[in-house]
């Protein structure tokens, strides 16, 4: 069968490296993550992408949030 799987979708905002002037910090990237966030799939609650017979359920859904500072 065939399905169609989002896995992974990640939104980066760097902040203005004029905000920081003279600081020890030089930049902050502040990213927004999300992972498993759809599973569209003629077979409901069962993961299609297990790679073997065996169905599994789907991965679980996260979402979150990442900050990246660089010195």
């Amino acid at each position: 069968t065939s399905f169609l799987k989002l896995r992974e979708i990640v939104l980066t905002w760097q902040l203005p490296s004029k905000w920081f002037g003279h600081a020890l910090i030089k930049g902050i990237d502040i990213s927004a993550v999300g992972r498993n966030l759809a599973l569209f799939s003629n077979m409901p609650n069962v993961d299609p992408d297990s790679g073997s017979d065996a169905l599994q359920t789907p991965s679980m859904r996260a979402i979150g949030i990442n900050a990246n500072i660089k010195f």
